[in-house]
């Protein structure tokens, strides 16, 4: 099938073929709405008036009708004055990066622009194929030097729709040496991270960005590892406007802690966050990665990636005492590590003595629900070294990740079952045609790697379209120009679910409100 774009006349075919819609607003998390989907669809094809029933009680499923998501900038240096001699001033080298965008399933329009008070303004529209009603399409863009909003505008909440899109940069000069990378981040109310240290020579940047026409004010709360609670040392409450973007110095506000526990809080839009983390010793580069916000506190996570690492700093946290049990995750189950004990409220700390060269993720459980991220450590190299930081995941089925140009992508994948899975891979090109397909047979509570390259030599998404899969998994990602400079380059990017949030919605006959 040729390529295609998806053109505002079957936009609006599409759009009188059944969309019937309702104002409410609906979540990606627990505590609020897609605040920029104001507008909902029903997940079947019927209409919300019904004849009347027997039944004084109506139910309808509704769903969101639009994704919307920022992709942050480029890594970036939290201070970029110019200060005493030239030798010794900070710079970003010769930074690069590459940005990929992509959207499956039920959809009939995705875009990207730049992030700005002027909407729709030089958007790029993802292009692709259609296939019995499942969409596949992309786009990609080089140089992200500001954020950009990705958007998505759906047909229908069908099982596999979603979009995914993901940043990586790289440099070969300059304090910012190696590899980074962040998905993009869906819009929400409230986000939260777990953060490595703040102590001397660690940079952790709170970057907030504000895709809707109403500026928002946003509270960021603080907790530490050793503090607990903290009152921030500088401003707590941030504005953000309009199509706008604030930052926050973690690492002035919550000085010398070895982990914080990051709570940011919109008051009336949602914001999408990230956390720009750097590290020096002195003027030596140890490393920078993004923080992407956590997924909800749950008594199971699996870090699905630790390969290549030569030590890891694992970080948890729950608002509740209790202990979670860690594990391995080989090729074949689970090998016991360590029992780490949670005070209420606090991140917790806990450095393994050395990493297994055959272990692949890592599984923790608990008898309350916590939060947990490794930082994953390269080795040294003449001093230099890189990180990635790489959160725990509850399981998911269809799924998806983007992979920017320029990267060299390894598929790790765990099964968070405890039975035998076959799970199958694909690969999309940049015409939205499916070109290759591996697949992984894990037994239960097991992993295993992949090159990406074996779905294909020009594959820009991988997807898993299984229903009834129980994965944690992502790309990690390296760089031809950084391991030809003989650097240490490493990154993650997690995958996407491909699931539209769904609501029910109840409604009941009261006949005394017209009386």
């Amino acid at each position: 099938m040729k390529p295609k774009t998806i053109e505002s006349s079957e936009r609006d075919a599409n759009t009188t073929s059944g969309l019937k819609t309702v104002s409410i607003i609906a979540s990606t998390v627990l505590v609020g709405g897609i605040i920029f989907a104001l507008t909902m669809i029903p997940t079947n094809n019927g209409v919300i008036d019904h004849a009347p029933r027997t039944s004084s009680w109506v139910s309808e499923q509704t769903s969101a009708r639009r994704i919307q998501a920022v992709c942050p900038a480029q890594m970036q240096l939290a201070d970029t004055g110019s200060y005493g001699d030239t030798e010794f001033q900070s710079s970003a080298g010769n930074l690069t990066s590459r940005t990929r965008y992509a959207a499956f399933g039920s959809v009939f329009h995705s875009q990207v622009q730049a992030l700005g008070p002027h909407q729709d303004a030089d958007a790029t529209v993802l292009t692709g194929q259609s296939n019995n009603g499942d969409v596949m399409v992309s786009a990609s863009a080089d140089q992200q030097t500001t954020p950009t909003i990705f958007e998505t505008r759906l047909l229908s909440a069908k099982a596999g729709t979603g979009a995914a899109g993901a940043l990586a940069s790289y440099a070969t000069t300059g304090d910012l040496r190696g590899v980074s990378a962040a998905s993009c981040v869906n819009t929400a109310l409230e986000q939260t991270f777990l953060v490595p240290s703040t102590a001397t020579g660690h940079t952790n940047q709170l970057v907030i960005s504000n895709p809707t026409d109403q500026p928002t004010t946003v509270t960021v709360q603080l907790w530490g590892a050793q503090s607990g609670r903290m009152a921030s040392a500088t401003n707590s409450t941030l504005t953000v406007q309009a199509g706008g973007t604030t930052t926050m110095n973690l690492s002035a506000a919550a000085a010398n802690q070895d982990a914080l526990w990051v709570d940011v809080i919109s008051s009336d839009t949602a914001v999408a966050c990230t956390i720009r983390m750097i590290d020096m010793d002195g003027l030596t580069p140890k490393g920078s990665d993004f923080a992407m916000p956590l997924d909800t506190a749950a008594t199971t996570a699996t870090i699905p990636w630790t390969n290549s690492a030569t030590s890891i700093d694992l970080i948890a946290r729950s608002s509740h005492a209790g202990s979670v049990k860690l594990s391995w995750i080989t090729t074949h189950g689970l090998v016991a590590m360590h029992t780490l004990n949670l005070s209420e409220g606090k991140p917790v700390v806990w450095t393994p003595d050395d990493v297994p060269q055959h272990v692949i993720g890592i599984s923790a459980t608990s008898d309350v629900d916590f939060v947990i991220a490794a930082r994953v450590n390269s080795a040294d190299h003449d001093g230099q070294t890189d990180f990635a930081l790489v959160n725990g995941r509850t399981p998911m089925a269809q799924s998806a990740v983007a992979l920017p140009a320029d990267v060299t992508a390894n598929i790790a994948v765990a099964n968070t079952d405890s039975q035998l899975a076959t799970i199958r891979f694909e690969g999309m090109d940049a015409a939205g045609a499916i070109i290759g397909s591996y697949t992984v047979s894990l037994d239960g509570n097991s992993a295993a790697t992949f090159k990406a390259s074996e779905l294909g030599d020009d594959v820009v998404a991988v997807l898993v379209r299984q229903a009834d899969a129980h994965i944690a998994w992502g790309a990690a990602l390296t760089n031809t120009q950084v391991q030809h400079a003989d650097l240490q380059g490493i990154a993650f990017l997690p995958a996407t679910a491909l699931h539209v949030p769904q609501q029910t919605m109840n409604a009941a006959r009261n006949q005394s409100i017209i009386e």
